[in-house]
């Protein structure tokens, strides 16, 4: 079947032979110059302000995280330095446990760094436990005995006191 030319446009290449399956008589463009299948203005607005608000909630939410990962990291070095000094607590002379600072326990200062490593290097200083001692102590609703010390930690993290980690425990005379 031999293609039919346009009678509006004498000369012109039938639509069908072009690929287009438009009726015969309209162009295949609109007229007016406009383009065929763009969008808007308000389209493309709308959808940057979607895309807009889709990464400033996300850029919020790293914010939270990165937060909540660094507590958590604190978290676990404070647990971490309270479990050493705690089993070196229940394994000490306990007749020197009460001695003050340096030779006992007792109002020792020591001071950690970001992993929770004991440091004597100022530089590196990040958390600082003080231990407390208190003997002859009692266990709640019992009385008091004089085989029994409370042994408290206190861990502060870059001097701020408002991060205090606090925590007791009671050690028992282990006969040394």
């Amino acid at each position: 079947m031999t293609p039919r030319a346009n009678a509006d446009h004498p000369g012109a290449t039938p639509l069908r032979e072009r690929g287009h399956d438009m009726p015969h008589g309209q162009d295949a463009a609109p007229r007016g110059g406009a383009a065929v299948g763009g969008f808007s203005l308000v389209e493309v607005t709308l959808a940057i302000g979607i895309v807009a608000f889709v990464v400033i909630s996300m850029v919020g939410a790293m914010s939270v995280g990165n937060r909540t990962l660094g507590l958590a990291a604190d978290n676990s070095v404070q647990a971490q330095i309270t479990q050493n000094l705690m089993g070196s607590l229940q394994q000490a002379d306990f007749s020197v446990l009460t001695n003050a600072s340096p030779n006992g326990w007792n109002g020792r200062v020591i001071s950690f760094d970001e992993r929770g490593v004991s440091t004597t290097n100022p530089a590196n200083v990040i958390h600082v436990a003080t231990v407390t001692i208190v003997t002859p102590a009692a266990v709640p609703g019992s009385t008091v005995n004089a085989n029994l010390a409370r042994a408290s930690l206190a861990i502060v993290k870059n001097g701020n006191t408002n991060e205090t980690f606090r925590t007791a425990t009671y050690v028992a005379n282990n006969g040394k």
